[in-house]
């Protein structure tokens, strides 16, 4: 990782915002070039899949919380479970990282 892959993956992949972030929107936030101005001091990158190294298809920007409480689940299995919705839409975003970068 590198930082224009740090900024691909917060900015075009996260618009700057947790990825929890619009979870009772009908739709997934947009990407925008005004994402880049965002404020992001209490946003971390953390690794989706803990099993795999840190690359842009396994980061996942979150909330300090947010991100203590993914690393801290007993599995992926588990989150996958617990949250079947947002699950699908991390890994639909990772997939679309891993064609794009």
């Amino acid at each position: 990782m590198d930082a224009q892959d740090v900024h691909y993956v917060m900015s075009e992949l996260w618009s700057c915002r947790s990825a929890r972030h619009g979870l009772g929107e009908a739709a997934a936030p947009s990407n925008s070039r005004k994402a880049v101005f965002r404020s992001t001091t209490q946003l971390v990158l953390t690794r989706w899949d803990a099993a795999k190294p840190a690359a842009v298809d396994n980061l996942v920007l979150l909330t300090f919380d947010e991100a203590e409480a993914h690393d801290e689940a007993e599995s992926l299995d588990a989150v996958r479970a617990a949250q079947p919705a947002w699950a699908e839409r991390v890994e639909a975003a990772l997939r679309r990282a891993s064609r794009e970068h």
